[in-house]
């Protein structure tokens, strides 16, 4: 039987905002948001056009919360979750959810264990049992242990020999660095090889509790008969940890005092740049702007670093931005990929490029209206291309779900806005000040890999 795929990311990122208003029914969206008795947050949405059902379980129990000595236990966990058995000799639940019509799935970042499900609507019952007896109710045993930890151990290596996960990896080691933001969700061979089966329920029973936990529905449900099928078997659950549990206190993130740069070499083809920034948190007021800044930077049709350094002066052969909004900060990096002797010229044109951008016009509000005609607007632009990005997700309902999961455990804000209603209140004055902040009056981070010199 092939295997879900098993993704471990920094971080995951949001597709679309979303506004809870208020708690109960929705009649525009059909969906209810509530608390369990035990103090699981849970959205389920009524979505006709969804023929599958999608459930997502987010957990507080991302790699930020780990040992420092027990480096990538959340993430075996996640692998242990997903392919452990009940007892050694029983089927494993994901054969049990394939002979159902289901498929498991699951993800590890710095903030949370996400758990996915999919299945068939008539199955609604047993799937929302499964699920928690199979995320909140776990013993695992040693012959899943060595086999899960000798899957992890191999996709570490796999990742260390790709030069983007590796550049990746090392931009936020130094750009966190003395917060556990700075390790990797893989964990290290050494910690990963000496994790024991006591340790790993220590672990998940300091974590893995209804309290931590997020739970979205969507799909083609009935409301009220979800709401009691979470009630009847998640509502349940325990919500103590055990009195001999433990779980790692994330330090205060400090900020970055310098700018790092390193370089490094590697079995590449074309050198690698990766320049890094601290950026906004997910509940930072200045989110949407740097969303807007990445997409109109560095992805999308038109995107002006492209323009820069591809155009006239075909510097690069490739250059993205993206931006990751983590819980506690957020990081927005530039990747450049290019030949060896264009990268001292390719970093000074991007710091002249962030320089200039302070007083650059790139919207048609930039412009009095007598010479708007005619005129490409790179902010409108990236924001429609946000919209779409909007409104072509929430047609996908494991994105929706994975989403409202992670919305209702990391949001802090008491009346959040949607996504439209921020980019309306965007202006190009916000944006070049935003880009001031982050990108020019603070340290940063770059990691240079350059091809390995052959005789």
């Amino acid at each position: 039987m092939k295997r879900p795929i098993v993704v471990v990311i920094p971080a995951l990122f949001v597709l679309f905002s979303f506004s809870f208003t208020q708690r109960g029914m929705s009649a525009e969206t059909q969906s209810r948001v509530v608390t369990l008795k035990n103090g699981i947050f849970a959205v389920v949405e009524r979505r006709t056009d969804v023929p599958l059902v999608h459930m997502v379980v987010a957990v507080r129990a991302g790699s930020k919360y780990e040992p420092a000595s027990q480096l990538g236990i959340s993430h075996l966990i996640e692998h242990l979750i997903l392919f452990g058995r009940s007892r050694p000799e029983s089927e494993t639940f994901v054969s049990r959810l394939r002979s159902r019509g289901g498929f498991l799935n699951g993800h590890t970042d710095s903030d949370l264990v996400t758990i996915e499900l999919t299945f068939p609507r008539d199955e609604l019952d047993f799937a929302v049992d499964l699920m928690g007896k199979i995320v909140f109710n776990r013993r695992f045993h040693q012959v899943d242990l060595d086999r899960e930890r000798s899957v992890v151990q191999k996709e570490k290596s796999e990742a260390a020999d790709n030069p983007e996960r590796r550049g990746l990896f090392l931009m936020l080691e130094s750009l966190f660095a003395g917060h556990p933001y700075s390790r990797s969700a893989f964990g290290n061979q050494q910690d990963l090889q000496q994790i024991t089966l006591e340790d790993l329920h220590r672990h998940y029973q300091g974590l893995f509790l209804p309290g931590r936990s997020g739970v979205a529905l969507v799909g083609d449900l009935d409301l009220h008969a979800s709401v009691a099928s979470l009630e009847k078997h998640l509502g349940k659950l325990a919500t103590a940890p055990p009195a001999d549990s433990a779980a790692a206190e994330t330090p205060a993130l400090q900020p970055l005092k310098q700018t790092v740069d390193i370089k490094r070499n590697m079995d590449v083809q074309r050198a690698h740049i990766w320049i890094g920034f601290r950026a906004p948190a997910y509940n930072h007021h200045h989110r949407v702007a740097m969303r807007v800044l990445s997409q109109m930077l560095g992805r999308g049709g038109y995107p002006l670093l492209s323009t820069r350094l591809s155009g006239r002066f075909q510097l690069v052969d490739a250059v993205s931005m993206n931006y990751l909004a983590l819980e506690e900060e957020g990081c927005a990096w530039i990747h450049m990929v290019l030949e060896s002797d264009n990268v001292k010229r390719a970093r000074n044109e991007v710091d002249r490029f962030l320089k200039a951008f302070r007083a650059m016009n790139f919207s048609t509000r930039d412009l009095p209206p007598s010479r708007r005609r005619g005129v490409f607007d790179f902010m409108e632009t990236a924001m429609n291309q946000l919209r779409l990005r909007s409104e072509t997700g929430g047609e996908d309902g494991l994105q929706r779900a994975l989403s409202y999961a992670r919305f209702v455990l990391l949001n802090q804000r008491r009346r959040p806005k949607s996504l439209a209603a921020q980019l309306a209140d965007l202006s190009p004055s916000r944006l070049r000040s935003v880009a001031a902040d982050y990108l020019l009056k603070r340290p940063h981070v770059v990691i240079t890999f350059l091809p390995e010199k052959t005789e």
